[in-house]
């Protein structure tokens, strides 16, 4: 899908692309179905693996500025450069958490992947940046509307818990796991993509790093609403 002059609204569940409505509806049979997802405007860029390292936070925090970007210039979401943020913005305790898009406007914006050249410090003055932002936008704790209404304009950085044996097991389908608690140990991050309802039930659209063999092809759709994993806790966005 053309992103060439695509103005975003939303407007009774649907979406209005150039004039024309296109409802993102899912399978199914009931009116108040729908589904705003940032992957149908190609403004998300491939899923990442993070393995062993707890980057999760680095990778999140770097698919948000590269959609934002794509958004606002409406054009194909660039590779920018994961290992700088590690680089350059993580004090690798991965404290505090507010900090991620304040850093990357800091030191000026991020470089293409392919143009950053650092590994174990800074050395972004070595390549030309393309990814630049105002810095951060912070979401007030437990306001998930509000988190819903941003993302018409953006994706999210979320904190969130994933120590339940269910989450790491995820296959799909919408997760809902009481043992997976708003008071829950906050400490990976994901990038929120998009949101929806399906069968009278909302979720949440979030994308991992975990690789695609995990989940919905490397993503997951989260019951919307209830704070489940404490998604609603940490949440701020590119500006």
């Amino acid at each position: 899908m053309s992103l060439k002059a695509i103005v975003f609204i939303q407007l009774f569940g649907s979406v209005v692309l150039n004039g024309v409505t296109i409802a993102k509806v899912e399978s199914s049979q009931r009116d108040d179905d729908f589904r705003f997802d940032w992957r149908d405007f190609g403004v998300i860029s491939p899923v990442s693996d993070q393995g062993t390292q707890d980057i999760g936070a680095d990778i999140a925090a770097t698919e948000c500025v590269e959609s934002l970007l794509a958004i606002q210039t409406r054009s194909k979401v660039k590779a920018l450069s994961k290992q700088e943020v590690l680089d350059c913005c993580d004090d690798h305790q991965h404290e505090p958490r507010w900090t991620w898009f304040d850093c990357i406007a800091g030191i000026g914006g991020l470089c293409t992947s392919d143009s950053y050249r650092g590994v174990g410090r800074c050395e972004n003055n070595t390549c030309t940046s393309t990814g630049k932002i105002q810095g951060a936008g912070y979401v007030p704790k437990g306001s998930e509307t509000l988190m819903a209404q941003l993302l018409h304009n953006t994706t999210l950085l979320a904190y969130i818990d994933i120590t339940p044996q269910s989450f790491l097991n995820y296959k799909g389908g919408i997760y809902f796991d009481r043992m997976c608690t708003p008071g829950g140990i906050s400490h990976h991050a994901v990038q929120i993509v998009g949101y929806g309802t399906v069968g009278g039930m909302d979720y949440w659209i979030i994308k991992n790093s975990w690789g695609t063999q995990w989940g919905e092809q490397g993503y997951m759709r989260m019951l919307r609403g209830q704070n489940i994993c404490g998604i609603s806790a940490i949440s701020s966005y590119p500006k």
